[in-house]
């Protein structure tokens, strides 16, 4: 038990360290879109990355796969930026278009090609999953002793880490309701506006994490 509780405080820590705060910045980027009244499409999203972290975490940490761990943290960055740039292009979109495109796209959503674009969200955000699954599990490794049983340590930093999703999210959706509420921002363009601030956070992550991997000896 106390193991399952050690692993569970650095699953907990891990993605809510605020001096490590890419993961935090990718789920922030994800719930920029949203809102509480249309959380479940969220939800829905974050499961999808769940399913491809936790996948990559376990391969990674029974050493099944082994990728460049200064590539996984260049793509982290990477992924936060990604999924910015999608909701900043979607949402120039809605406000570009006329009423007589909208009226045709509005038809053409609720047939195969909503759901073409649905099921290719779900994709890329469990691709992202994957990446940083793998990031995680450096982390994971680095705090595993070699003798050490895997089934307790990989369940209990998996937990612990969706506990911290989970408080994310939350705070996130909380930040955009008073963005909304109070701060009087037009909901069409808050996704945009948040979007830039994450990008411009991320940027010098991306930077010093690309020096890393391209310029190292």
């Amino acid at each position: 038990m106390n193991d399952f509780i050690f692993f569970f405080k650095q699953g907990l820590s891990h993605i809510s360290d605020l001096g490590a705060y890419d993961h935090i910045l990718f789920i922030a980027a994800l719930a920029a879109a949203y809102t509480i009244k249309n959380a479940k499409k969220l939800i829905l999203l974050v499961t999808a990355f769940t399913i491809g972290h936790s996948i990559a975490l376990a391969l990674a940490t029974l050493e099944l796969v082994k990728i460049n761990s200064s590539l996984i943290e260049f793509l982290i960055p990477v992924t936060i930026i990604a999924t910015c740039l999608i909701t900043i292009f979607r949402k120039k979109d809605q406000l570009q278009i006329n009423t007589e495109t909208t009226k045709i796209e509005d038809s053409v959503q609720k047939g195969m090609f909503h759901v073409e674009q649905s099921t290719l969200n779900y994709i890329i955000i469990t691709a992202f999953g994957i990446i940083h699954g793998l990031g995680f599990s450096n982390y994971l490794r680095f705090i595993l002793s070699k003798n050490e049983s895997l089934f307790t340590p990989l369940l209990a930093f998996n937990i612990g880490l969706e506990v911290g999703q989970i408080l994310i999210l939350a705070i996130a959706l909380i930040i955009n309701f008073v963005l909304l509420k109070y701060a009087k921002i037009p909901q069409k363009y808050l996704p945009i506006i948040l979007s830039v601030i994450i990008i411009a956070i991320t940027i010098p992550i991306l930077w010093e994490t690309g020096q890393a991997l391209f310029l190292q000896d």
